[in-house]
């Protein structure tokens, strides 16, 4: 507060504040010693006009310093030819976008993503997708060891009866001619090699093992799993290049999720892809394991699915499987795992012949991941004769098998 009542620190906050532009932090600084002076009883009109002119110039320096938005006019642009980027797999993938394979452990989907990446670099349909352009193919195999590796390459060529392309290269640090060196450095070294080599396809198989591409990182954090993306995102800008990697299902039943919530860990990893395919088991009675690809689509269509049977080495399109149900558990009750008649079948399901059942079975048998989630359900039945009267802390260590004797609880109600 000046001798003429004036709050001068609060007159000068905003243009003090050097994070809002880098030129605030001069002209904050010099206004800082201007307003006093001009706010003095004692000053003169010429030492007035000086401070006046001096401070229209410091306003004429910041507006023509300040940083904005290039926004376009859409009707003039939309008067230009758009220029669309190559298509990599006609009704599926563009190129400089990021898909993703999402299937359950075991499924065969190091196998599926090798079936694409010898026919991107090939230049053949993929499960009766047209590729119309091979592709120079650069496959990050984090997955097994290198001679292993070279064996699968051969058995899905032999399998697909297309030669391995000249095109197809492969970065593999378990064993080999490959270096092995933490994930974290090879950022800069891969984004050198993708613009020098110009591959046009990255594969990443599969992507849990580059997570410390960003720091060490935790796949179930949104926060974290943003910042793995601005890497990926950064590979696509600088090089041009599409990435396309496998990742694995949460744990419980996939097909009583919505596709879009089959993958593991935050929420990020189903919306930072441009492309989705699930890989989701089928209750088809085969010998032989059958998977329905269900596709979600940021740039074309999601009206359509693949049903597939896992013939070692490849997966191969079966159009006799549309009737097939997605697959569950046996005995579990289908529909929402949280709705009371659920919760009630899983309960009289679990229980043995003295009627006792223990938290942890209902738990996995209605396919809960956590017990948090499990607990909220059971608390939020508007009907509950199972008051199970158990908190938080309850379920922990030795209490997390505590059996609740269900006939004593019917009889309380």
């Amino acid at each position: 507060m000046n001798d003429v009542g004036i709050d001068i620190d609060s007159l000068l906050a905003p243009v003090c504040d050097t994070t809002a532009a880098p030129v605030f932090g001069y002209t904050g600084r010099r206004l800082t010693e201007l307003v006093p002076e001009l706010c003095s009883r004692d000053i003169s009109t010429d030492r007035l006009d000086e401070i006046g002119d001096e401070i229209i110039d410091l306003g004429k320096n910041l507006k023509s310093n300040r940083k904005i938005l290039p926004t376009l006019s859409a009707a003039e642009e939309l008067k230009k030819k758009i220029n669309l980027p190559k298509i990599l797999i006609d009704g599926l993938l563009y190129q400089n976008d990021i898909m993703a394979i999402n299937a359950p452990s075991k499924s065969g989907k190091s196998f599926f993503l090798l079936h694409l990446a010898i026919c991107l670099g090939a230049g053949k349909s993929w499960l009766g997708f047209s590729i119309e352009n091979s592709c120079k193919i650069l496959f990050l195999n984090f997955e097994v060891s290198y001679p292993l590796f070279l064996c699968r390459i051969k058995r899905v060529s032999e399998a697909l009866n297309v030669p391995i392309p000249e095109n197809f290269h492969f970065y593999s640090p378990l064993g080999g001619e490959s270096v092995y060196q933490p994930i974290s450095n090879i950022l800069p070294p891969l984004i050198n090699t993708i613009e020098m080599e110009k591959f046009d396809v990255i594969f990443i198989d599969p992507l849990y093992k580059i997570y410390d591409l960003a720091g060490n990182l935790d796949e179930n954090s949104n926060s974290d799993m943003a910042r793995l993306f601005d890497n990926l995102d950064r590979i696509c800008i600088e090089t041009g290049a599409t990435i396309i990697y496998t990742h694995h299902y949460a744990k419980g039943q996939p097909g009583r999720k919505f596709a879009i919530d089959r993958a593991s860990g935050a929420g990020t990893l189903a919306r930072a892809p441009d492309a989705i395919l699930n890989l989701t088991e089928l209750d088809s009675g085969g010998t032989m394991p059958a998977y329905r690809i269900e596709p979600i689509l940021r740039n074309f269509a999601s009206d359509w699915t693949i049903d597939v049977r896992w013939d070692y080495p490849i997966h191969v399109v079966a159009d006799d499987l549309s009737n097939c149900d997605l697959k569950s558990r046996p005995g579990r009750p289908s529909g929402s795992q949280n709705s009371e008649s659920k919760i009630e079948a899983a309960w009289l399901e679990c229980c043995d012949g003295d009627g006792v059942a223990t938290i942890n079975s209902v738990k996995n048998y209605l396919g809960f991941g956590s017990y948090g989630t499990f607990f909220r359900a059971i608390k939020n039945m508007k009907h509950n004769p199972y008051d199970l009267r158990v908190t938080k802390t309850e379920i922990r260590g030795k209490k997390l098998d505590k059996k609740i004797n269900f006939e004593e609880i019917f009889s309380e109600h």
